[in-house]
């Protein structure tokens, strides 16, 4: 496998990606502040979600794109919740909105056309010499 150079990625992809990794290390680390534990299975899937996108890998963006949209969903939930139990003014809330937004972020850059057309190119789409 060809290393890519991420300084030779477009720019939106590296937003993307830089996005995707601080929403996932956010994601865990707030896990494991308010509740103490840290779930294996987002965590690997957090992990598998930032390889995939890395490696420039299209069936992995779209993959990870579906699920930043099911965590969107459930942290939408989630707040919900929270605000119908009347802690709008929470930590929690916070966490959730901070999460939501960072995902959000961070799935707007993976959908956006540059950032589709580079991954479907791969690494024909890096300059001569980038490898």
């Amino acid at each position: 496998m060809e290393e890519k150079k991420f300084s030779w990625f477009p720019k939106k992809v590296k937003n993307g990606i830089l996005f995707l990794f601080s929403a996932w290390i956010f994601f865990i680390l707030s896990q494991v502040i308010l509740s103490g534990t840290v779930s294996l299975l987002h965590t690997t899937l957090g992990m598998l979600c930032c390889v995939m996108v890395y490696a420039i890998r299209n069936g992995g963006r779209i993959a990870c794109i579906l699920y930043n949209i099911a965590l969107i969903a459930a942290g939408l939930y989630n707040l919900y919740v929270l605000i119908g139990s009347g802690m709008l003014y929470s930590a929690p809330s916070a966490v959730n909105l901070i999460n939501i937004t960072l995902f959000s972020i961070a799935t707007y850059y993976l959908l956006s056309g540059e950032t589709a057309s580079f991954y479907k190119n791969g690494k024909e789409s890096l300059p001569k010499g980038s490898d």
